[in-house]
């Protein structure tokens, strides 16, 4: 492990990198030991950054804080803390550790440019919170133009011998698409199957004269299913390594389908939705929703992240 005593203006490694925010949190904690996963997968670097702030509140009589001694301190502190961390684990990746001056969110964001992924922990020492996610990991979900993977505190445990899953909302858009090749991707690394979720939202509860103006709500839950059968055979293609996938059309409210069918998942993957707008993405109203509830690691794909097509190969495709 490295310490870069710079204030951020640092030449950077042209290697692969994973960047991850650290406060010295538990839930910190919890996103650089996967973040370190994510690196051992990838063959990737650790970039672990650390923020402080040399405003602080003061009044008359009070010194000025000094921002090399504040510096200094977050540094130490912050090696010591990833130091524990990585004497916990049999093995680690290269790792730098970096401290800024600076909003914790927007240093991450810049930081993230040009990384493979930015990972943040679902709790975290903000200024303002939500009720279950940190200030600083909403506004990088929002902003960041890279994928974004938000690690809760806690992961809902998987049945024992099961099969590792990668859940995917899927929902014909490019973002969806997008997000499924990344799902395909990360089960390959994960030794995991793909369980694909596309859902029909509606009661099913149609009249006579509704069925002569729409489709039938069967009709459209068809449709749905045939669009995501083609999405997933469309994206198997061109990936090398075998996958397996499961496509489940499931009635109810998105957020509410995700969430459940992410308990006992190693991944839960989504397009980002957002619309473009000043300063950055709104993030769109599922993938907040899933950042905040769902019990395992959520990662945010923008529509431009597609994973690499290696080839072509055979993959199962299962339809519930």
């Amino acid at each position: 492990m490295a310490g870069e005593q710079g204030q951020g203006n640092g030449a950077r490694s042209p290697r692969r990198r994973i960047v991850v925010g650290v406060d010295r949190s538990p839930g910190s904690r919890r996103a650089l030991r996967h973040a370190v996963a994510e690196a051992l997968r990838r063959g990737a670097d650790v970039e672990v950054i650390a923020t402080f702030s040399a405003a602080l509140p003061w009044t008359s009589g009070s010194l000025v804080p000094d921002p090399e001694r504040l510096h200094r301190e977050t540094l130490a502190r912050t090696e010591d803390f990833v130091a524990a961390v990585g004497a916990e684990l049999a093995t680690v990746p290269a790792i730098t550790v970096d401290v800024v001056e600076g909003p914790a969110a927007d240093v991450l964001l810049q930081r993230a440019a040009g990384a493979e992924l930015l990972v943040v922990g679902r709790h975290g020492h903000g200024a303002v919170r939500t009720a279950l996610i940190g200030s600083v990991a909403l506004r990088c979900l929002g902003h960041a133009a890279g994928p974004v993977e938000v690690v809760p505190l806690e992961d809902a445990a998987a049945p024992t011998g099961a099969v590792p899953r990668v859940v995917v909302g899927v929902d014909g858009s490019p973002e969806s698409r997008a997000a499924l090749a990344t799902a395909v991707q990360e089960a390959g690394r994960l030794g995991a199957e793909v369980d694909v979720v596309a859902v029909c939202e509606g009661s099913g509860e149609w009249n006579d004269l509704a069925t002569t103006v729409v489709p039938s709500y069967a009709g459209v839950r068809a449709d749905v299913q045939r669009g995501a059968a083609a999405m997933v055979e469309a994206v198997l293609a061109g990936v090398e390594r075998p996958v397996r996938a499961r496509i489940d059309v499931v009635d109810g409210s998105p957020s509410d389908v995700l969430v459940e069918r992410a308990r006992g998942a190693a991944l839960l993957v989504l397009g980002n939705h957002g619309r473009s707008g000043l300063g950055g993405r709104f993030l769109g109203s599922v993938a907040l929703r899933c950042a905040v509830a769902a019990p395992c690691p959520v990662l945010l794909v923008p529509a431009r992240e597609r994973a690499p097509q290696e080839g072509r190969a055979a993959h199962p495709v299962d339809a519930a």
